[in-house]
C-alpha cells in the first residue's frame, strides 16, 4: 500500500476515534465550564466575579511564560525523534518548573504595584498561581496526542472537570467566599497532572530523563511562539485590565460573562485541530504535498463554518442566553455577546494556523502577526472603552482577531499564501 493509502486508512479509523475522544472531552468540559461558571457568577455577583476575572487575566498572561508554548514543538520533536521522547519530556518539564517559580514572583509583584490597597486581589493571584507548577507535568498530554491516544487524557479531563464542578457546588452549599472559587482553577490542573502522570506510567512511556539541553532545544524553537503567545494574551486579556482601570469590577464581570460564552465553546474546534495535528505533520513529513494541503484546508473549513454557525445562533438569541445562564443582573452583557461571539471564527483560524507554521518552519512570523494585533487592540481599547464601555472593548477584540489571523499574513511574502489557503477553505475548495 502506498503512503497515501496508509494515511487515508489512518485518518478514517484511528484518527477519527482519537478526534472523537478529544472533542467529546472538550465538549463535556465546555458544558461543565458554562453550567458551573454561570452558577458561580450568579452566586458571586458581577462585582466579585469581575474581581476574580480581573486577577485571572494576569494568570493567563503568566501562563504564556510558564508553558513556554512547547506543546506543538515537542509533538513535532517526538514525531521526528521517537527514541528521545523521555529526554524531551524531562527537559521541557524542568524548564517549565523554573519558569513557574519566576512567573509567580513577577505576577504577584505586578498585581501589588497596580492594586496596593486591595489585598484580596493579591491573595487571589497567589492562590491561582499554584496551577503554574502542575502545568509543567501536564506536558504529558503532548505525548498522548503524538501517539493518538487521546482517550486517556480525555477521560482524565472529564473526571477532573466533574471533581472541580463538585468542589464548586460544595462551595455554594456551605457559602464560601471568592478565595475558595479562585482555588478551583488550580485544583483542575492538580488533578490533571496526577491523572496524566499515572496514565503515562501505565502506558509504559519512556523513562523521564531531565536533560536540560533537550528542553532548551524545544524552548529555542518555541521562542517565537512564546512571544506570539504573549501578544495573544495581551489582546485577549488587556481589555479586562483596561475596563477595571476606567470603569468598575462589575463591568469587568459583565464583559467576562460575554467572553466566557464566546470562548468556552471554542474548546471543541480546538480539540478537533489538536487531534489532526500529528497526522497532518506525518503527511507533511512523507512528502505528499497535495494531500497535506488538502487535509489542512479541510480542517480550516470545518472549524470556520462551525464557528460561523454557532455565532449566528448565539447572536439571534443573545438576550435569552444571558438571562438563562447568568440572570437579570448580567443582562448588560447581551450587546457585548452579540459582538464577541463572532470573533470565534477568526480566532480559531489562528489556532489552526499553528499546524501550518510548524510544518513550514515559519514560527518566526507569528510574533509579528500577534504584535500587530496586540498594539492595535490596546490602541482601540484606549479610545473605545471610555466612549462605549464593554461594547467598545468587544468591537476592539473582534477587529483584532480579523487583523491577526486574516490580514497580518498578507504583509509578508513568505506567509501571504496562508490567507489564500484560508479563503479556499472558506469556499470549500480543496
Amino acid at each position: 500500500m502506498d503512503i497515501r493509502g496508509i494515511v487515508k486508512k489512518t485518518v478514517s479509523s484511528r484518527q477519527i476515534k482519537n478526534s472523537g475522544w478529544m472533542i467529546g472531552a472538550q465538549a463535556f468540559q465546555m458544558i461543565c465550564t458554562l453550567v458551573v461558571g454561570m452558577i458561580s457568577a450568579r452566586y458571586l455577583g458581577p462585582s466579585n466575579f469581575g474581581t476574580l476575572s480581573y486577577t485571572e487575566s494576569f494568570i493567563y498572561f503568566a501562563l504564556e511564560f510558564v508553558t513556554l508554548e512547547m506543546d506543538g514543538v515537542i509533538i513535532k520533536k517526538m514525531v521526528d525523534h521517537p527514541e528521545l521522547e523521555g529526554e524531551y519530556l524531562g527537559g521541557c518539564m524542568a524548564l517549565r518548573l523554573l519558569s513557574a517559580a519566576i512567573s509567580t514572583v513577577v505576577v504577584t509583584a505586578l498585581i501589588f504595584a497596580l492594586n496596593p490597597d486591595e489585598p484580596i486581589k493579591i491573595t487571589l493571584i497567589l492562590i491561582q498561581s499554584v496551577q503554574f507548577y502542575f502545568q509543567a507535568i501536564c506536558l504529558f498530554e503532548a505525548w498522548f496526542q503524538r501517539h493518538l491516544q487521546a482517550k486517556y487524557t480525555s477521560a482524565a479531563k472529564i473526571v477532573a472537570s466533574l471533581l472541580v464542578a463538585a468542589y464548586k457546588v460544595m462551595l455554594f452549599v456551605i457559602g464560601k467566599d471568592v478565595k475558595w472559587f479562585a482555588f478551583s482553577n488550580s485544583l483542575l490542573y492538580i488533578l490533571l497532572a496526577i491523572f496524566f502522570a499515572v496514565f503515562y506510567v501505565k502506558k509504559n512511556g519512556q523513562r523521564i530523563k531531565v536533560k536540560i539541553s533537550r528542553g532548551l532545544e524545544v524552548a529555542k524553537e518555541s521562542f517565537h511562539i512564546v512571544l506570539a503567545g504573549f501578544m495573544t494574551a495581551t489582546f485577549n486579556q488587556v481589555d479586562k485590565i483596561m475596563i477595571e482601570r476606567w470603569m468598575t469590577d462589575a463591568d469587568v464581570g459583565l464583559y467576562s460573562a460575554a467572553m466566557a460564552i464566546s470562548c468556552a465553546w471554542l474548546l471543541v474546534p480546538t480539540a478537533f485541530i489538536q487531534s489532526f495535528q500529528p497526522t497532518i505533520m506525518e503527511i507533511k513529513k512523507s512528502g505528499d504535498e497535495r494531500l497535506y494541503l488538502k487535509r489542512l484546508k479541510q480542517v480550516y473549513a470545518a472549524v470556520i463554518w462551525l464557528s460561523l454557525g454557532v455565532a449566528l445562533i448565539v447572536s439571534l438569541f443573545s438576550d435569552l442566553i444571558i438571562k438563562i445562564l447568568y440572570g437579570a443582573a448580567y443582562q448588560g452583557a447581551s450587546k457585548a455577546l452579540v459582538i464577541t461571539i463572532w470573533m470565534g471564527a477568526f480566532s480559531i483560524i489562528g489556532t489552526a494556523r499553528w499546524i501550518w507554521v510548524l510544518c513550514e518552519n515559519k514560527t518566526n512570523f507569528v510574533k509579528y502577526f500577534m504584535a500587530f494585533g496586540a498594539i492595535s487592540n490596546v490602541i482601540m481599547n484606549y479610545f473605545m472603552i471610555p466612549a462605549w464601555g464593554i461594547v467598545g472593548a468587544s468591537i476592539a477584540t473582534l477587529i483584532t482577531q480579523i487583523c491577526c489571523n486574516v490580514i497580518a499574513p498578507l504583509f509578508f511574502k513568505e506567509t501571504r499564501v496562508h490567507t489564500k489557503y484560508v479563503l479556499e477553505a472558506f469556499l470549500l475548495r480543496f
